[in-house]
């Protein structure tokens, strides 16, 4: 009788039907920016009234988000500098303002954000409200509702 020894390989496969889900791309310290603003428009020699802004996380990117008024801007936010780089849009209801932009926010005060936006160089201030806008009468950060990242891919 003859013995010996087997050798048995066993081999083990594991895959996911989906990806898996990214971390945020953003570093801890933009996530700071994430809140409720206050935010001014002047152009052409006219201040118009504050309208609530928002940064929110969306889709695991930061959102910037003008929430009122009849000129909105929106677009993701990528840490620059001292402030952040604005890459998106300026659009009106009725179209004739909607244009890409970009631009980039820099300090300019005591909880102020400054930058030049668009062709027609609009000057965009941003105010850090310690709540939301106003108080939840006005809607808070929900005000508006949600920006319109979701549609844009």
């Amino acid at each position: 009788m003859r013995c010996g020894i087997a050798a048995v390989v066993l081999v083990v496969a594991c895959w996911r039907d989906t990806a898996p889900t990214p971390a945020p791309v953003q570093p801890a310290v933009a996530t700071t920016w994430i809140g409720a603003y206050s935010c001014t428009i002047a152009q052409g020699g006219y201040r118009y009234p504050p309208f609530p802004c928002a940064i929110r996380e969306v889709d695991h990117k930061l959102v910037l988000a003008k929430l009122g008024g009849s000129v909105r801007f929106e677009g993701e936010v990528h840490p620059h500098g001292d402030g952040f780089r604005f890459e998106g849009e300026v659009y009106c209801p009725t179209g004739d303002c909607n244009e890409h932009v970009g631009a980039v926010f820099r300090p300019a005060g005591n909880q102020v954000l400054r930058a030049k936006l668009g062709s027609q160089g609009m000057l965009v201030e941003l105010f850090r409200m310690n709540n939301a806008y106003a108080g939840d009468s006005y809607g808070g950060a929900t005000y508006a509702g949600a920006p319109r990242s979701n549609e844009i891919e």
